[in-house]
């Protein structure tokens, strides 16, 4: 059973108000489920509306990537990038410090 901490499978999709039928000046949404209904996942603002739309829609595949990076065999345990990236995908999870 999904859990309310579990995160909107992704990939997600950024929109911006550059691209018709965007309903919104900056979202970000979850892909289409079986069904036709989308999850919202967020409404941007700002100067930097679009970087982060860009940055927030490529973090399920990013999270994917390190996870599978960190399990590849000849990846160095102890070192620091793969300390960070543990980090990361601990708070990325829910799991590290706020």
């Amino acid at each position: 059973m999904k859990s309310r901490r579990d995160p909107t499978p992704g990939a997600w999709r950024y929109l911006h108000d550059d691209q018709p039928g965007a309903p919104a000046p900056h979202t970000i949404w979850g892909l289409r489920r079986p069904g036709g209904s989308s999850d919202l996942i967020a409404v941007l603002s700002g100067v930097n509306a679009r970087a982060n739309g860009a940055l927030i829609a490529a973090a399920p595949d990013l999270l994917a990537a390190l996870e599978d990076l960190l399990a590849h065999r000849e990846c160095p345990i102890a070192s620091t990038e793969a300390v960070e990236a543990r980090a990361a995908i601990a708070k990325a999870r829910g799991k590290g410090a706020p």
